[in-house]
């Protein structure tokens, strides 16, 4: 076999750790030819092993790049919203992507909409045969050595952070062969180096050093938010009485600030709305060197990424840990540092704090950290993270956007960063989640170490980037925009914090100052989107927080038809949150007997009948489409509003089963959810279930027969797509949150059929499911 027949069939994930049998794949992979050597570093020469180093090291973040920072993308030239690249071979075989003259390096590659199985062509020097030739699928997180969280595929995006170094050329193509490419959206960030940087280019074998290195930046990336919870943490107390402010720090001489914590105690009595808003009323603000004005002024809870929601995550320079809040930019000073917290509540509030202040030792740079809030209601403008004079490097921003109307177009916008006064955007994005390596509006909720999503609901979301090896220099100013949707016409809400570094102390806008800053916007969307917001807690473990988003949608909302209900909800999460079985009990007793709704009081009443036995099961339903549901042929359901729950009492006897269905498609955003629920087990849809587009044998009651079947697609979450997140509340927590079938693409045609689903399982004489 050749080796470029093993490149192109590594296929199959390698998730250990490295090892001699990694290092040995990892070899055939990259070898093309004999030259398998490689020279010894020099001086300062940028070579994959001295990039990998920094990936690590938070202290990067304070350092001017050595080069100009570039971004290529597939953003549509016409000025229209056709953000994807019309792919040409430029003569040169393959569908071009970028073509890249040295030296330099790539640091970020992002894409999406693209099949995974079309292979990714990486030529550097000008060579004629790839160093790298992978498919997407393995090249984004399914083969060694680019593997998560350096290189992964989350929330509708793909992204590699693996550096690609390269003395004079670097070509990325995409592969003419396998399945036809629609629409491809890509960006590539790139650092340009002055011809008289030595590049040692990215090697054609990696050798036993680098795939140590890679592993480290893997090992240490995976277990950061282990090593902030393993960290102890010994705070000095403050109290900041209600419109009052404190400081917090306050050192003179010379030193670096390399880490600070904060925690806040919750004020005993605030409502849940209170504590929403606590967060966004403390306000930071960092003074360098004796400066009248702030160098720093952000809310607290925007600050750390979290306008809305305080909720755990790692990243390298941020996180969020049990609670407590930690920052982790090195921030430098000459003659001194003060740290003040302004309470603009009208709460007292106790917190704890903790700093390490070090030396600046032998600093190559002393660049002065930044950061700045901003928000903005939409006024057909663009929306401004940050407005900057002077020489420094942009590292990364946070950003919460609120949709203000029934449609996804807040996300379209693209970002368009201008730098020292050019009077077009060097840097021009695709939409809004692209910047932060998602995709399609998202699938889900995630947290990487330079990037995440924090929060999600309909029409709105709270993202961060970081930038550390794609820092952005500039050198007279910095101006980065977010659109407000495609062309600025979407209605809503922005606010973010901007981080950066300048050789001095420089003063910032301190827009707290105007007003509140927790408050938004009136919301339009927000009383019927929050069944959608609670599936994304729920899928990512977040029982707590989705319990206080009930309890703060009821304070704020006393005369929603759905108050009652989410009241059901958030006793239905005491199940997952550890109260003891008989409290939960007496919870759904008492909703069952004097709940003003008589949904509601059917919904307690159901739970409390399925704990009542082991036999006892509830089938719970959602589809889009004419549906018909059966158990061993009995029809226990017809469905056909796509936004309510169906919940149908079981009773199980020992032996085998089974569910089908039945279903007209719906010509747009076909899907179908059922959960067999016990008091300890469920059995959801997934890709285990059969799917046929002609009415079996027997059926209800097909025979065994796998003739005409195929294993049931299924897709993370639930549909996000308008008009279907308008979905009514319910009580039955972790069920619309899990996986969910869609129409399997063999299967389209013009005329939306009817399809057959069907599901075979065995109940035990302990009366437990076992799957078939």
């Amino acid at each position: 076999m050749s080796e470029e027949k093993i490149r192109y069939d590594l296929r199959q994930p390698l998730r250990s750790r490295w090892s001699l049998a990694a290092a040995m794949l990892v070899a055939m992979v990259f070898a093309v030819g004999a030259g398998c050597g490689r020279e010894p570093l020099s001086g300062d020469a940028v070579d994959i092993n001295s990039l990998l180093g920094d990936m690590t090291n938070v202290n990067v973040f304070a350092l001017r790049p050595k080069g100009e920072a570039i971004m290529l993308s597939s953003y549509d030239r016409t000025g229209g919203n056709n953000d994807w690249a019309t792919l040409s071979d430029a003569g040169k075989g393959d569908h071009v992507l970028v073509d890249l003259d040295g030296p330099g390096v790539v640091h970020r590659f992002w894409l999406t909409g693209i099949p995974v199985e079309k292979k990714i062509n990486l030529y550097f020097d000008g060579e004629r045969q790839p160093r790298v030739s992978m498919t997407i699928s393995n090249l984004f997180g399914r083969a060694e050595p680019f593997l998560p969280p350096l290189c992964d595929n989350v929330s509708g995006g793909f992204y590699c952070y693996m550096p690609f170094p390269y003395e004079k050329s670097l070509r990325i193509g995409l592969s003419r062969d396998g399945p036809a490419t629609d629409r491809s959206y890509f960006h590539v960030n790139a650092e340009k180096f002055d011809k008289t940087q030595r590049v040692i280019t990215f090697p054609k074998k990696l050798d036993e050093r680098t795939i140590r290195q890679i592993g480290k930046v893997r090992d240490v990336w995976a277990g950061l938010a282990d090593e902030n919870r393993q960290e102890e943490v010994s705070g000095k107390p403050h109290s900041v009485p209600p419109k009052s402010q404190a400081d917090i720090l306050s050192v003179t001489g010379e030193g670096i600030l390399k880490r600070f914590s904060l925690k806040i105690d919750d004020p005993e009595g605030a409502s849940p709305m209170a504590l929403l808003h606590l967060r966004r009323e403390l306000v930071i603000r960092c003074y360098w060197d004796g400066s009248k004005d702030p160098s720093v002024v952000a809310p607290v809870a925007d600050f750390f990424c979290t306008p809305r929601q305080r909720w755990d995550f790692a990243s390298l320079p941020m996180a969020v840990v049990d609670g407590r809040y930690e920052c982790r930019f090195p921030m430098y000073f000459k003659n001194s540092a003060r740290i003040e917290i302004e309470n603009m509540s009208s709460l007292p509030v106790q917190l704890e704090t903790s700093f390490t202040v070090e030396e600046p030792g032998e600093l190559a740079e002393r660049n002065y950290f930044h950061a700045v809030w901003n928000k903005s209601v939409s006024s057909g403008r663009p929306y401004t993270v940050a407005g900057i004079t002077g020489r420094g490097h942009f590292v990364g921003c946070s950003l919460m956007q609120v949709g203000a109307e029934a449609g996804w177009n807040i996300f379209e916008g693209d970002e368009q960063i201008y730098i020292d006064g050019e009077a077009l955007p060097s840097f021009h994005g695709t939409g809004l989640e692209d910047f932060f390596n998602g995709g399609w509006y998202y699938f889900g909720l995630f947290s990487r170490p330079l990037h995440g999503l924090i929060e999600k609901a309909p029409i709105q979301a709270t993202q961060y980037r970081f930038c550390l090896g794609d820092r952005i220099p500039f050198s007279k100013g910095f101006l980065m925009n977010m659109e407000f949707g495609h062309g600025n016409t979407s209605k809503g809400y922005m606010s973010s914090v901007a981080y950066w570094y300048q050789p001095g102390p420089a003063s910032v806008q301190d827009r707290t100052k105007a007003g509140k800053t927790s408050l938004l916007p009136q919301q339009p969307l927000e009383p019927t989107a929050i069944m959608c917001l609670l599936f994304e807690n729920e899928r990512v473990g977040r029982f707590e927080h989705a319990q206080s988003k009930c309890y703060q949608y009821i304070e704020k909302y006393p005369g929603s038809p759905w108050s009652e209900m989410l009241s059901l909800r958030a006793a239905a999460y005491n199940e997952r949150l550890g109260l003891p079985e008989g409290d939960v009990l007496d919870l759904y007793r008492g909703f069952a007997e004097d709940a003003k709704g008589a949904d509601v009081r059917q919904q307690a009443a159901d739970l409390l009948w399925m704990k009542g036995g082991a036999d006892r099961a509830l089938l719970l339903t959602s589809l889009n489409g004419q549906g018909k549901v059966f158990l061993d042929g009995r029809e226990l359901r017809r469905n056909e509003d796509p936004l309510a729950l169906g919940v149908e009492r079981v009773t199980l006897s020992p032996g085998e089963h089974t569910l089908a269905v039945e279903i007209k498609t719906h010509p747009s955003y076909f899907w179908l959810s059922l959960q067999l629920r016990t008091s300890d087990q469920v059995l959801n849809t997934d890709k285990s279930w059969l799917v046929a587009d002609r009415r079996p044998n027997g059926w209800p009651m097909p025979d065994g027969s796998a003739e005409g079947c195929l294993p049931a697609p299924e897709r993370y979450g639930s549909p996000p797509f308008i008009p279907y997140w308008q979905f009514h509340a319910n009580a039955m927590v972790s069920f619309q949150s899990v996986n969910v079938i869609q129409i399997p693409a063999p299967m389209v045609s013009d005329e939306w059929p009817v399809l057959y689903y069907k599901k075979k399982f065995r109940v035990t004489e302990e009366f437990k499911i076992v799957d078939l």
